[in-house]
């Protein structure tokens, strides 16, 4: 291999890598953090929808014939693009003051995902880094230069994107931060109060290779929480196969469930058990896995089709 073969192979390798980088980034989502901690947080067994026991472990008080309570959620997703996700208001409903059944309408997700505002990422001739809004939406502006370095790139889109939540919603302290500040407070073991330009530093101090880790760690979890939110409602029939059928291997579990479409004699209990072989197979590996051990450690999964948000029984 001569100098010039050896070069070009360098820059092919450089640029494939700053392109995993820049997709990994314009992935990363942002939401309010106050809306969706319990999630995080309680993850094995917050619920959006549940019985007395939920609403003491948030600290809500409930008595009989109260109306249903309102809690603030985030709808977000992932594109090609960067994405803000706005908060939208979720009805909290107890099971116990609706006798067990559901109410139908919750929060249209489509229309609060076509609510999201995009942002694409430009270079910079000028040399500074800023945003601004146009007709398509917002972009962000980050020198040349920068593009090269992912490091740098890093840098800067969080101080940017930091700086535009707090100007924009004209929020203090730690009220509305990036996804990804969680996930490195929590990496480095820090309180969330800790200074954005700090927590770069040590993400530059950590190297690429834990910079890539770290925002591994971040999509794999967002990507779980944005599975459980588009998770669409399952009727009893269907909470009861699931809750009996349901394996940690993804795999085995369709394979169940395509065994129960082929014994059943009930036309409406094959066409339910395929309408929930169809909801499932798109998810991922880790959805099914943290379905399995919400079913082990808890009561079944009873209310966990419920947190979807979505509206009618789709």
């Amino acid at each position: 291999m001569n100098e010039y073969e050896r070069s070009l192979l360098e820059t092919i390798i450089r640029e494939r890598e700053l392109n995993r980088f820049l997709m990994m980034v314009s992935r990363l989502l942002f939401f309010d953090l106050r809306s969706i901690l319990h999630i995080y947080d309680l993850n094995k067994d917050a619920s959006f929808v549940g019985g007395r026991k939920l609403f003491e472990r948030l600290s809500m008080k409930i008595t009989e014939g109260q109306k249903p309570f309102v809690i603030p959620a985030t709808i977000y997703g992932f594109e090609d693009e960067l994405v803000f996700a706005r908060a939208v208001s979720v009805k909290l409903f107890d099971i116990a003051q609706t006798d067990g059944v559901i109410p139908d309408k919750s929060v249209d997700i489509e229309k609060a995902l076509k609510q999201r505002e995009k942002a694409l990422i430009i270079g910079s001739g000028s040399g500074s880094s800023f945003y601004r809004m146009t007709d398509i939406g917002l972009e962000m502006y980050v020198p040349d230069g920068v593009l090269m370095e992912k490091e740098l790139l890093w840098e800067k889109l969080l101080l940017l994107y930091t700086d535009k939540c707090f100007e924009e919603r004209g929020c203090q302290g730690d009220i509305l931060i990036p996804f990804v500040k969680c996930i490195l407070c929590k990496h480095f073991r820090v309180g969330t109060d800790k200074d954005v330009q700090i927590l770069t530093v040590k993400l530059l101090n950590a190297g690429a290779d834990s910079a890539f880790a770290i925002l591994e760690d971040a999509l794999k979890v967002a990507r779980v929480l944005a599975e459980k939110l588009t998770y669409k409602r399952l009727s009893f029939n269907q909470i009861l196969i699931v809750n009996g059928i349901l394996l940690l291997q993804k795999d085995r579990t369709i394979e169940n469930i395509r065994d129960i479409e082929g014994k059943v004699k009930d036309p409406f209990l094959k066409w339910e058990a395929e309408d929930l072989r169809l909801k499932l197979i798109d998810k991922s590996d880790e959805f099914i896995r943290n379905l399995y051990r919400e079913k082990i450690t808890g009561n079944g999964i009873y209310t966990y089709p419920y947190r979807n948000m979505e509206a009618g029984d789709r």
